[in-house]
């Protein structure tokens, strides 16, 4: 794990809520093999205050870049609290059917379990998280050298 010093770079990744949020360590493990003086964060920031959040990035002299995910991005975080509604309609999945998702944490969510349920075959969404790790890396990296 890197020593945080007056040196380090920081990164963010902006989500809500943060318990899923698995980036920081599979980031945090590439920094540390690469020798790169730098960490990412989970920032907790509802939708309500993430552009007062993010004005404030501006001030940050040592913030080299940042990631934004659920519920801030191109998807629906339904899945990643108890209860949460299913966001389709499930009668018509089938077994001919993939259903794929992007939530990591739970890993089995309801939406996997009915698609499970109706013979579909599923993809959970750590596998996701895993494939994109070395591109998020370079992409917020460029000025870090995050590259081997």
């Amino acid at each position: 794990m890197t020593t945080i010093t007056g040196d380090t770079r920081l990164y963010a990744t902006f989500a809500d809520p943060v318990h899923h949020v698995q980036t920081p360590r599979s980031i945090n493990r590439l920094f540390a093999q690469c020798g790169t003086n730098a960490v990412l964060v989970a920032i907790h920031v509802d939708a309500a205050h993430l552009a007062q959040a993010m004005a404030g990035l501006n001030a940050m002299r040592n913030l080299d870049g940042f990631v934004v995910t659920v519920p801030h991005v191109n998807g629906t975080s339904l899945g990643l609290r108890a209860g949460d509604a299913i966001p389709c309609d499930v009668s018509r999945l089938g077994p001919a059917q993939i259903v794929a998702e992007i939530i990591i944490q739970p890993a089995e969510t309801p939406l996997l379990s009915a698609a499970l349920a109706k013979g579909c075959r599923i993809h959970h969404g750590a596998p996701m998280l895993a494939c994109q790790i070395e591109l998020m890396a370079d992409f917020i990296g460029d000025d870090a050298e995050v590259r081997a």
